[in-house]
């Protein structure tokens, strides 16, 4: 008899995960792949006014691993990402009734632009771009919580490097389209 129960309960899960599935491919669900960046775009160059830039390397990971050359020079390229000003803030956003911090609110905001030399019409300027991820606080694990902050600000600021590669996809496909 027990084992009845067992069976069923699984055949029902699958049965959720199978629906599920199905029903997530129908409406056109998929998971975000790798950006896809127009052809023309061989190398463009990285312009970090801060030397404390934390999102200038992890673009330039994000576009080696695309097979773009990420110029040293700013003025050989034609396409160029300036990273003016970027930082990280936190606030509170839940307090027990003690008056101890349960949950805060991290944000990430990047100041940047992309220039296209070739058209100037499809650059971007004076952009600001912020990411927020909530972070519940346990003060009886604040180590472990100090490495969860860590590792989602690292998150953070992958997720707003791809955001700014998927605006520079924007801008080279104006740049395609206004050099033709």
């Amino acid at each position: 008899m027990n084992t009845n129960i067992f069976f069923r309960a699984v055949c029902n899960r699958l049965l959720i995960c199978a629906v599920s599935t199905i029903l997530l491919q129908s409406c056109g669900f998929h998971l975000r792949g790798e950006i896809e960046l127009p052809p023309e775009i061989h190398q463009l160059a990285i312009d970090d006014v801060t030397t404390t830039s934390q999102i200038g390397p992890v673009l330039r990971i994000q576009l080696r691993r695309l097979d773009i050359k990420v110029l040293e020079n700013v003025d050989d390229a034609k396409l160029v990402i300036q990273i003016d000003k970027e930082a990280f803030q936190g606030r509170v956003m839940t307090v027990s009734p003690e008056g101890q911090v349960q949950e805060f609110e991290l944000s990430y905001t990047v100041f940047y632009a992309i220039q296209n030399k070739d058209n100037q019409s499809a650059s971007i300027s004076n952009q600001s771009l912020t990411v927020r991820r909530g972070l519940r606080f346990d003060e009886t694990a604040v180590l472990g919580k100090t490495s969860e902050e860590t590792q989602l600000q690292k998150d953070m600021v992958d997720a707003a490097a791809e955001q700014i590669l998927r605006r520079l996809r924007g801008v080279a496909i104006g740049r395609t389209a206004g050099s033709s």
